[in-house]
């Protein structure tokens, strides 16, 4: 009687634990699109009018969900499908899904806005297609690796693996942009030719803390 006693007892424990743990990510079951952990403070999750703070645990992110970086800030989203964007300082990214269709299903798919400076790693799928959007420029991803700033009304990415596909909004021009290139839109909607990826669009989005190395900056990566 005794033993299953505290059987009982431990299994409410665990429970109890799990449920705490659960509130103190911040993480919602029910459509939780993926998590976001601080790299450095500030970091802050804005949601319908509230900025909710991100513990030691992370926060869980639902559609619609803002991520802010202040002046140090530097903040990694790792999405429920193992995607993975990292936010510079001064950064701010929106998350959204967005339901296409393919021939006669309906796909839902992640759709990401943002301004000042991310890197993302996308696994490749043939079956969904991430979006990424700055205010004058689209990113499409296959799967790939790259790095995407909106600064001064200017977008620019940098290819590090695979390819990306960049287009203006305003004028539709577009270029594919292969592994160590960069190209940008400017504020005109104009899609600048390819160049050689340069180190200063590499500063601050440093994968997981680490510093990116020469082979990263080069796009030559094993």
């Amino acid at each position: 009687m005794k033993i299953m006693t505290r059987q009982v007892s431990w299994f409410i424990f665990m429970i109890l634990f799990f449920q705490t743990a659960n509130s103190v990510s911040g993480f919602t079951p029910s459509g939780s699109i993926g998590k976001v952990l601080v790299r450095s403070q500030p970091v802050v999750v804005s949601r319908d009018g509230n900025t909710l703070e991100i513990s030691a645990f992370g926060r869980g992110l639902q559609d619609g969900d803002t991520i802010v970086t202040g002046e140090a800030g530097k903040a990694q989203i790792i999405l429920s499908d193992g995607d993975q964007i990292f936010l510079a300082p001064w950064s701010k990214l929106t998350l959204e899904k967005k339901g296409q269709k393919d021939a006669l299903v309906k796909v839902t798919r992640p759709a990401f806005t943002f301004e000042g400076k991310i890197r993302a790693k996308v696994r490749k799928s043939t079956n969904r297609r991430l979006q990424f959007k700055s205010a004058n420029a689209e990113i499409r991803i296959k799967g790939t690796e790259f790095v995407a700033e909106y600064k001064k009304e200017v977008t620019t990415v940098a290819t590090l693996e695979g390819l990306v596909g960049l287009s203006s909004i305003r004028t539709d021009a577009e270029i594919d942009i292969p592994p160590g290139s960069m190209s940008s839109v400017t504020a005109a909607g104009e899609v600048l030719p390819l160049s050689e990826i340069a180190g200063e669009i590499l500063q601050g989005v440093e994968s997981a803390g680490e510093k990116m190395s020469e082979e990263d900056i080069s796009g030559k990566k094993n």
